[in-house]
């Protein structure tokens, strides 16, 4: 009966495991289109920009009919780039930069926790 209830904290750990990385991993997904910069120069100069947020040198917005855009762009943007989006009526928004010690805790937090599961199962499939 001992072995049972070991096997099924084994299996529960391991499917916990597997949602947690399904999560992490699957929240990058439904990422929205990527444009380059100049077709969101063109854009933005059209009018075609509803809004966008520069966070740092990503620059993430939607355009006039709903569609989703991402670009890569240098982290202080162009003034041509904010005056064409201002004069349009684009919202603009800046977003600050998380420091770099908050990508080094996620980095961390992914490593803990594999070690973690690591030391668990290796105390439930040792024998006594």
């Amino acid at each position: 009966m001992k072995q049972l209830y070991k096997n099924l904290l084994l299996w529960s750990v391991i499917l916990v495991m597997f949602v947690a990385l399904y999560q992490f991993f699957n929240s990058r997904a439904g990422a929205p289109s990527t444009l380059c910069y100049s077709d969101l120069v063109s854009s933005a100069q059209a009018g075609k920009v509803s809004d966008i947020t520069i966070d740092g040198q990503n620059y993430l917005g939607h355009l006039i009919g709903g569609a989703a855009f991402h670009v890569v762009g240098r982290r202080e943007p162009p003034d041509e780039l904010l005056t064409a989006l201002t004069r349009h009526g684009a919202r603009v928004r800046f977003e600050p930069e998380p420091p770099d010690w908050s990508r080094i805790y996620e980095g961390a937090m992914v490593t803990i926790l594999a070690v973690g599961v690591v030391v668990v199962l290796g105390l439930l499939v040792r024998k006594p």
